[in-house]
């Protein structure tokens, strides 16, 4: 009795794991319409000063399972963020060139 509730009380946590790993991806470009260097990520990036593109994406692809990705002015998430649902994003019009962190949301 007790190997089965603690199996139950488990699988939650494994099941919210799971969502984490497949959450998706956001592949950034540095320039509209998807060209120029690109950067893939799939766990989000609070400062993208890191990875050498901090304030250079004007164009992003996001691809998910659940969920959508924010991306924010600021590096840790802060300053102007805007909610990306899935889909592709041929400009970011006023946060092209201002983007330092990205991050799935649920």
């Amino acid at each position: 009795m007790l190997k089965k509730a603690l199996n139950c009380a488990l699988l939650p946590g494994a099941a919210m794991t799971a969502e984490l790993d497949g959450a998706g991806e956001l592949t950034s470009y540095t320039r509209d319409d998807f060209a120029g260097r690109s950067l893939t990520v799939r766990n989000g990036a609070a400062d993208l000063r890191n990875r050498d593109f901090n304030d250079t994406v004007q164009s992003v692809r996001v691809r998910v399972r659940s969920g959508d990705w924010e991306v924010c002015e600021d590096v840790d998430f802060r300053g102007r963020c805007r909610t990306l649902a899935p889909g592709e994003y041929a400009s970011l019009e006023r946060l092209s060139n201002r983007i330092s962190s990205v991050r799935a949301v649920r």
